[in-house]
């Protein structure tokens, strides 16, 4: 298991850097993929804690977009994920 990227919220997103290739990829995960695939809460903090508790998750998308050459900062939305019902 890669160690624990620093992340933090902004606005209405959490930012990382991913580990991919042996170097630092610039992450924003949106509030709203947080909230609606993770059951964050609403405070930015919440946001931060969704993140850390499904980084592997999370960061597997951000790897596979790597791979297909998505610009950075790679964005990671709620569409991202398959729908949980």
């Amino acid at each position: 298991m890669a160690p624990m990227m620093q992340a933090y919220a902004g606005r209405d997103a959490v930012i990382v850097r991913v580990p991919v290739g042996g170097r630092g990829v610039r992450v924003l995960v949106s509030r709203e993929a947080l909230e609606e695939r993770f059951a964050a809460g609403p405070t930015p903090q919440d946001w931060v804690y969704a993140y850390q508790s499904h980084a592997e998750v999370i960061d597997a998308v951000v790897r596979a977009k790597v791979a297909r050459a998505s610009p950075e900062p790679v964005v990671i939305s709620k569409h991202d994920f398959p729908r949980v019902q």
